[in-house]
């Protein structure tokens, strides 16, 4: 995966959770302005599930993935992460 932009994305992250499928993902760039996305997965996953979310980033090419943690720990880590992935609408 290569990187050829990155944008600044402003969001309450509290919200990625009520995301639905289908739902539309607006990201704002520099260069070619506003880039629309459609969400086709919202999990819930173990903090190192970094081969579930390569699996699912797979089933869609150009694949936005938003991750943000989820349920705070005692210890004050958090025991998930919240991953939305998105695909491009062209």
């Amino acid at each position: 995966m290569y990187f050829t932009e990155f944008a600044i994305i402003s969001a309450n992250l509290a919200l990625f959770s009520r995301l639905d499928i289908d739902d539309a993902v607006f990201v704002d760039t520099a260069n070619a302005g506003f880039l629309r996305y459609s969400v086709y997965a919202n999990e819930l996953l173990e903090p190192d599930g970094f081969d579930e979310i390569s699996a699912i980033a797979e089933q869609e090419s150009g694949s936005l993935i938003l991750v943000t943690c989820e349920n705070e720990s005692v210890d004050g880590g958090y025991l998930n992460r919240r991953v939305v992935f998105a695909k491009p609408t062209y």
